[in-house]
């Protein structure tokens, strides 16, 4: 209820505390827009092309989104988000491996 409309524990800090918390939220933005460019999108000349375009998608859908539940998040992150993860790795080591046996 009251912790929703006040944006929960953002209430605690001031001024220079919640810049500083809202630069760090918005920089792992901008990391994990790189990490997730680099891992399924690879390492290329237009990487920074990549990155602006999931830092777009990642405020599209937090701005869009309603705040799930910390359990639910959990579960979505474990259950789902992860096994895809792992399975991509998987897929592209393996793409890789088939290219460069075909060379």
């Amino acid at each position: 209820g009251e912790s929703e409309l006040v944006s929960g524990f953002n209430v605690e800090y001031g001024s220079w505390n919640f810049a500083l918390l809202f630069m760090a939220e918005y920089g792992n933005i901008i990391l994990f827009s790189l990490v997730t460019s680099y891992l399924f999108l690879g390492s290329s000349g237009i990487m920074m092309i990549y990155m602006l375009i999931m830092m777009f998608f990642f405020i599209l859908i937090r701005g869009t989104l309603v705040r799930y539940r910390y359990d639910k998040l959990m579960m979505l992150a474990w259950k789902v988000i992860l096994p895809l993860s792992i399975l991509m790795i998987f897929f592209m080591c393996f793409m890789k491996v088939i290219i460069m046996s075909s060379i």
